[in-house]
This record gives C-alpha cells, structure tokens and sequence, in this order.
C-alpha cells in the first residue's frame, strides 16, 4: 500500500498580543498559519495545507501583579446537525490572581465536536472560540494533509503589504496583526 498525502503531524506556538473575547478560530485560519506562499507581490498567498484537525490545545498566562486576573479559555463548539452526532459546546477555562501561578489549560476536543473532525482548508465556519487575557502563549496540537491542487487550496488575499513573491509566511489566526501571531515564524504582519 502506497499513501500519497499521508497525515502529519505539528505544534505551532502562538502568542497573543492583546485582551481576547470570543475570538473565533476556523480551519482555514488553522491551515493558512501552517504555511502559505506568496504568488502576486504584496496581495495573495496560497496555503500548503488542504485539511486539519485539532489533536490539543494548551494555554498558559500570567499575571504582573498579585490581585489582577489572568485568564484563558477555551470553547469548543458542537458539530453541526447535518453530522447526525449529538453534541453540546464544551468550555474550558482556568484563571489565576496570583503573580507566582499561571493559568493553565490543556483540552483535546471531545467528540462530536467540530474540531475533532477532519475539516478542509475551505471552511470558515467558527470550530471553537478563544478567550484569554493579553500575553496568552498557545499551543495547538494539529494533524494535517499537505494539498495536491485541491480546492481547498483556494487564494488568500493578505491585507500587510509587505509580501514577496516565492516566499512563505505563517499567517496569524486573525488573518491581521491582531490576535494569535505563529511564535518565531515570518507571520507577514
């Protein structure tokens, strides 16, 4: 037997600059971060990427101060009913008050769940949400195919200005300068 787009596997770190509230992740943001390529000068990149799945997420904060909250959370959000699987949101969450502990969480999708499915690069559908205070550092467990010319593959238009043809940027989960930037990765923003 021969696999010719076997399933890999990869942690990215993100680091969140700012205070977040609900902030919607979808497979696309997922594959895009993973690695896209830059055809037209400062407009349009194409993401390596053709499907994904979240396998774990990690998060941790702190705070600078005794008595200011730190916090970080998690919602992974039901499937849809065209699956026929029963499921309900499930939260994960954790905070601290105290400068000498961090917040922390670390949650695999349950199931029934939309991340715990396979989901192409083209869907934009929310599969969970993120809350977290500024500072927040993430991991997120990913399984992946690479794409063979599939349409999921489809054109990304970046909005920085600063792209070059040929090269590869990791694009932030906002798909702007804010939110969860790749940790020591060319993010492009």
């Amino acid at each position: 037997m021969y696999v010719s787009q076997p399933i890999l596997r990869r942690k990215m770190r993100y680091v969140c600059s700012g205070v977040q509230s609900s902030f919607a992740v979808t497979p696309r943001s997922l594959a895009l971060s993973l690695g896209t390529v830059c055809t037209a000068t400062n407009t349009t990149v194409y993401p390596f990427v053709s499907a994904v799945r979240v396998r774990r997420i990690q998060m941790w904060v702190g705070t600078a101060t005794s008595g200011t909250q730190a916090n970080c959370l998690v919602n992974w959000l039901s499937s849809t009913s065209a699956t026929g699987l029963a499921s309900m949101n499930r939260e994960v969450g954790d905070d601290t008050i105290n400068a000498s502990e961090l917040a922390y969480i670390t949650s695999k999708p349950p199931s029934g769940t939309q991340a715990s499915f396979w989901n192409t690069a083209a869907v934009t559908s929310t599969i969970f949400l993120l809350t977290c205070s500024a500072n927040t550092v993430m991991d997120i467990e990913l399984e992946y195919i690479v794409g063979d010319n599939d349409y999921a593959q489809a054109a990304y238009t970046i909005t920085s200005g600063s792209a070059v043809i040929g090269n590869v940027y990791y694009i932030n989960l906002s798909g702007n300068a804010a939110g969860f930037s790749p940790y020591l990765l060319s993010s492009n923003y």
